[in-house]
């Protein structure tokens, strides 16, 4: 996933800011030099090349050392002394370590965002395919602490299938949503589950579904959720 995807910016929008902000800085930087102003500019090129960098990544980056280049140009042609020149030289390797420093992170974003989407993709896919139903529950717990309901966040197709409840029709609601009469040990082993996170192996009648399920119930600290397999 792109930085513009996370953001939710359109391509556009972004070119279309790193195109004014970058222009209006060089504009900035001629007439401010033009009046003899050196320094206050100079911070407005961070702009650009932020923008640059972490939309546009190394293509970005070669803008940005135009954009750069730009600068010590305007620099070389308006400076009147040797310290005008030292301190715009400063300011350029400045600006280089600030592009690559946003150009690496925003690399290493997109890297890890890619792989978790990859590692999303592929539990999808060993969660749908598999022969066992499953069910993922949030535990909810009343101002004790002590569980009283859960909730479903997400069923495969065989647990559908062993169940005869859809997950179109459960998940985001609550078990004494859609089974008002479930019986308190359900919410209270899996509640244990979720407090221990020590796996546990039942076999209980449910009385609502008319069906004896047996199975194990995992929890997972990575998710904070509870795991069935009836």
């Amino acid at each position: 996933m792109s930085l513009h995807e996370s953001l939710q910016v359109t391509p556009k929008v972004s070119l279309y800011a790193l195109i004014i902000s970058s222009l209006i800085v060089i504009i900035l930087t001629i007439i401010s030099l033009s009046l003899g102003i050196t320094i206050v500019f100079q911070n407005l090129y961070y702009f650009p090349i932020i923008i640059a960098c972490a939309f546009y990544l190394r293509k970005g980056f070669i803008f940005s050392l135009i954009l750069i280049g730009i600068y010590g140009l305007f620099i070389l042609i308006f400076a009147h002394t040797q310290n005008e020149l030292i301190s715009a030289l400063i300011r350029i390797l400045i600006f280089i370590v600030v592009a690559g420093v946003v150009t690496w992170l925003s690399s290493r974003y997109e890297e890890r965002t890619k792989e978790l989407i990859e590692s999303e993709k592929k539990f999808k896919q060993l969660f749908n395919a598999n022969d066992s139903g499953i069910a993922l529950h949030e535990i909810i717990c009343d101002e004790r602490g002590n569980p009283v309901d859960y909730r479903f966040l997400n069923v495969n197709p065989s647990y559908e299938k062993m169940t005869g409840l859809l997950g179109s029709d459960i998940v985001g609601k609550t078990v004494r949503e859609i089974l008002p009469g479930t019986e308190d040990y359900w919410v209270e082993a899996y509640g244990a589950v979720a407090k221990t996170g020590i796996t546990k192996k039942f076999e209980q009648y449910s009385k609502e579904l008319g069906k004896y399920f047996e199975g194990n119930s995992l929890f997972s600290r990575a998710w904070n959720i509870c795991m069935s397999y009836p």
